[in-house]
């Protein structure tokens, strides 16, 4: 069983918490290639016909000759697989029933009340598997950019839109909204899913070899690829990247 990180907004969408009537329970997601080529191709599977794969033409970046034709497959699984969830914690460190935190589930007050106690919270990367409280089940994977995000796969990644019209269609007629209406709100969606996505993957993250830093990249939603300056060192931007869309659902374990 693999990990997945989540931030606490996403959390609380796949928890069904949502904001908004107009947002769904997160039953999308997706994760960037670990490295970018300039093309895929379908590729049958004749080991493993659950398992989808594909062939990448080029690579941007690092190692072009390395990865040029290589066949690949999504690192976090095939239809079927089960993923366990890391997020934002805190243990307090007793045995009690109420020792372990979640920072998705915290509101203002809860917030003010867990600074008084002088605690900090954790970082999903430190969290143990035995910690987690939420698992998915992968039920569908492909690759596609990410400029190809439908207004409907917006709404499967829990997206929200402050759209007054929206509203009224939902609820005047709520099966043709999320029937073909849906996609009368597209450039709403997209629109602010990349405001979502760039908040997290526009800006630039550094990237280590033994240790030490050697080159910032970041993935904005915009179609830019350049590599400019960042702190005295090469910053690569992949923009409209390639990406795994992931279906899933939450499952009790």
């Amino acid at each position: 069983m693999k990990p997945i990180i989540f931030d606490a907004e996403s959390i609380k969408s796949i928890i069904n918490q949502p904001e908004s009537i107009t947002r769904c329970t997160k039953t999308q997601m997706r994760r960037i290639l670990k490295y970018q080529p300039i093309d895929i191709l379908p590729m049958p599977n004749s080991k493993n016909p659950n398992m989808e794969t594909w062939v990448t033409l080029d690579v941007k970046g690092e190692k072009i000759e390395d990865n040029r034709g290589k066949v690949i497959g999504c690192r976090y699984g095939v239809p079927g697989d089960t993923l366990y969830v890391k997020e934002t914690f805190f243990h307090d460190g007793t045995d009690e029933p109420s020792a372990l935190h979640f920072r998705a589930n915290a509101n203002m007050a809860d917030e003010e009340w867990f600074r008084a106690q002088g605690w900090k919270w954790t970082s999903p990367w430190f969290m143990r598997k035995e910690y987690a409280r939420i698992f998915l089940e992968i039920t569908k994977v492909r690759v596609e950019k990410l400029q190809d995000i439908s207004a409907w796969d917006c709404l499967m990644e829990g997206i929200l839109i402050n759209s007054e019209e929206a509203l009224d269609f939902m609820d005047a007629s709520p099966n043709e909204f999320y029937g073909w209406g849906i996609e009368g709100f597209a450039e709403e969606f997209r629109e602010t899913f990349a405001k979502r996505w760039n908040s997290i993957h526009a800006k630039p993250k550094p990237k280590k070899r033994g240790g030490v830093i050697t080159h910032y990249e970041s993935y904005p939603w915009e179609n830019i690829q350049e590599t400019k300056k960042f702190r005295g060192l090469p910053w690569r931007v992949f923009g409209n990247s390639w990406v795994w869309p992931i279906d899933f659902k939450a499952i009790n374990k």
